[in-house]
């Protein structure tokens, strides 16, 4: 609901300045569909030397992460109930 004000904001003023001859779609109708600018604009690659400290900085974040998810676990007296055949 907070972004109704602006889609009712660029609605209204789209209706006045069509109203009052200040709007042209035209780059709108030529435009593609569908656009990945960012491909274009900034070529992507993947430096080899950064990929092991990003590995070793995920690993470290994964680990910390199951510590506090356990933790919470423990605190709240949780138990994961799992399927047995």
């Amino acid at each position: 609901m907070k972004s109704c004000a602006v889609v009712l904001g660029l609605v209204v003023g789209i209706i006045i300045s069509a109203a009052t001859g200040y709007f042209d779609n035209t780059p709108i109708n030529e435009a593609p569909a569908v656009t990945f600018i960012w491909v274009k604009t900034f070529k992507l690659s993947v430096s080899g030397p950064i990929v092991l400290p990003f590995l070793a900085v995920f690993l470290i974040l994964m680990m910390e992460a199951i510590g506090d998810i356990t933790a919470t676990c423990d605190v709240s007296r949780y138990v994961a109930k799992t399927k047995s055949r």
